[in-house]
């Protein structure tokens, strides 16, 4: 049964998800899609239900490593740092300058997924593959809104990550 038969990709990871496909195209590099199944959550890997949905964009089976372990930010860059080592010692070719990798996630959960990463010694690029809320300032714009009530939660959901990360040593 293919993963996540009855679910579909959010918004973000479809955002996250093109801009991983335009790098693909334009550095012939494969892509480490991470992301197991979320604390709280059951049934389906991110990440595998990412991989079906590239495949369907033309990208092929083997450019597409899926790390599908990983419930956090954390144990994303964990994971994919046990990825990466299996790859460099496979001969896999890196970027003049060494392994580089492409961290596409969106620009609100940038900050805290760049320095977990860092900490894992990876050596990451970050990418942004969009914003939370995008507004164009109106007079609407000071009226209450569910839009502004989300981003204003997830950017609660990040300055306490990057919090609970630097007290943990994550970060």
């Amino acid at each position: 049964m293919p993963a996540g038969e009855n679910s579909v990709l959010s918004p973000y990871s479809l955002q996250r998800l093109v801009k991983g496909l335009e790098l693909y195209h334009e550095k012939k590099r494969p892509l480490i899609l991470s992301g197991g199944v979320a604390i709280g959550q059951d049934g389906f890997s991110e990440a595998r239900l990412a991989a079906q949905w590239l495949e369907k964009m033309g990208v092929d089976r083997e450019d597409i490593i899926i790390e599908d372990q990983s419930r956090t930010t954390y144990e994303n860059a964990l994971y994919t740092k046990k990825y990466l080592e299996e790859y460099i010692a496979t001969g896999w070719s890196a970027e003049p300058g060494g392994v580089k990798v492409y961290l596409v996630t969106n620009a609100l959960h940038l900050p805290r997924a760049v320095r977990a990463f860092r900490k894992q010694g990876i050596e990451v690029i970050p990418v942004s593959s969009g914003v939370v809320v995008d507004h164009s300032k109106s007079w609407l714009s000071y009226l209450p809104n569910r839009d502004a009530l989300c981003g204003n939660l997830m950017a609660i959901h990040e300055w306490f990550g990057l919090l609970w990360y630097k007290i943990t040593g994550r970060i």
